[in-house]
């Protein structure tokens, strides 16, 4: 990161607006994420991917979001491609019988106000009150007017040679986000050349303050009302059936509450403005929910038949509390999503006073316990019968670190 001058800035003066798609679209480099990730996956645990490809062995499920719709086919486009007709140069009736290209997958989603399994968030009247109130801007806001930042809004200003109020300044973080985020969208912009690494580590503390409130530990709602997945999740673990890939596409919604009620990245002590040691915190949106950030559980069968459940989360191991250094066993995952959610009563988690439909909760919480269960915001729940795990990532005092230096995604 250079520090710049006015004089740096002359690229400005000729830069025009990038595209920015709207938000409900995916941008390219998204999609191929989504495609790698998948590749990955394929090609490190392939016999999780069976082929033929048949809607009867893999489940696939999506929000109605058109950006998580794209997010399962790019993913399925790493899994499926050079296995199907399309693209393959045939145009006979044949081109069925043909493999070298692309066979699109079948995808399931529900309902956006029924779906309480992915988008629990658009049926908890509790969570949207809250979210209304703006109550978890509080520690953000206070941030927001502390010293630390201000300097970060005089520095900036200082490089850009015009004086920046709080809310350009905040514009200007975007804009190097979005930077970052698709160079091919951003047109040519340096704003991301604006700040220092300090700068932006402030400016994350600040962002992550606010999702830290919103769906994470301090707003209980926030967490439990993912307990509907929490419980597919740990009913799929336990389940015995045949080898099955299920792949769910939500969002950021609806991964940081789950993984805030498998008690993942914790820390210590709240998350407050006033938190001196900030940038040694477990709870970073850029390592918990980056874009097409994951969480994977993979179902083994020891050799002495134990069955044990490898948790990941993007690609890489890690161990929830009150599971034992050889992994989880699915009783341990069906535990931990009992006790935090208390039963996992999703009228009595989101009800504001009054009652929900008791009888409708009760019907998509009976379905869920016969259907399999990866999760992508991307999620991936794998179902699996293999080896036991060697190391699995250890919680420590120092955060989340690997045990042994292995491979981030390997097939022990």
């Amino acid at each position: 990161v250079s520090t710049q001058s006015t004089g740096d800035m002359d690229w400005y003066k000729t830069w025009n607006r990038g595209t920015y798609p709207l938000n409900y679209d995916l941008v390219s480099e998204g999609m191929y994420e989504h495609y790698t990730i998948g590749k990955r996956f394929s090609e490190t645990l392939p016999h999780l991917f069976p082929q033929p490809y048949s809607p009867e062995v893999y489940h696939v499920q999506t929000t109605v979001k058109s950006r998580t719709v794209q997010s399962g086919l790019s993913f399925l486009y790493g899994v499926l491609n050079g296995t199907g007709p399309l693209g393959s140069g045939s145009t006979t009736r044949d081109a069925l019988s043909l493999t070298g290209g692309y066979l699109p997958p079948a995808l399931n989603m529900s309902q956006l106000e029924n779906d309480r399994l992915l988008r629990f968030m658009d049926s908890c009247p509790k969570y949207k009150s809250y979210i209304k109130s703006q109550q978890w801007m509080g520690e953000a806001r206070l941030f927001e007017k502390s010293q630390v930042v201000s300097n970060v809004v005089d520095t900036v200003s200082e490089r850009i040679g015009m004086t920046l109020d709080m809310n350009s300044m905040k514009a200007v973080y975007y804009l190097c986000a979005y930077e970052m985020m698709s160079p091919s969208n951003a047109n040519g912009s340096h704003f991301c050349d604006l700040f220092s690494d300090d700068d932006l580590s402030i400016l994350d503390f600040m962002k992550d303050l606010e999702k830290y409130y919103k769906y994470s530990y301090p707003f209980e709602t926030g967490f439990k009302m993912s307990c509907l997945l929490g419980d597919a999740l740990a009913s799929t673990m336990e389940d015995d059936g045949e080898t099955s890939p299920v792949l769910k596409f939500a969002h950021e919604e609806t991964l940081v509450p789950l993984l805030t009620l498998l008690q993942l990245y914790e820390d210590e002590a709240k998350l407050t403005h006033e938190t001196a040691n900030y940038q040694e915190r477990l709870f970073m949106m850029s390592r918990v929910a980056p874009f097409a950030g994951n969480l994977a559980l993979v179902r083994m069968r020891c050799e002495d038949g134990d069955i044990r459940v490898k948790v990941l989360v993007n690609e890489r191991p890690i161990l929830p509390p009150g599971c034992d250094p050889n992994g989880c066993t699915p009783s341990d995952l069906r535990t931990i999503v009992s006790l935090r959610s208390e039963g996992c009563d999703y009228a009595s988690i989101c009800s504001e006073g009054g009652m929900l439909d008791q009888v409708d909760g009760l019907r998509i919480a009976l379905a869920l316990l016969i259907t399999l269960t990866l999760i992508q915001s991307t999620y991936i729940f794998f179902h699996c019968v293999k080896k036991c795990p060697g190391r699995i990532i250890k919680r420590d005092g120092e955060g989340y670190s690997l045990s042994g230096g292995e491979p981030l995604l390997d097939d022990d």
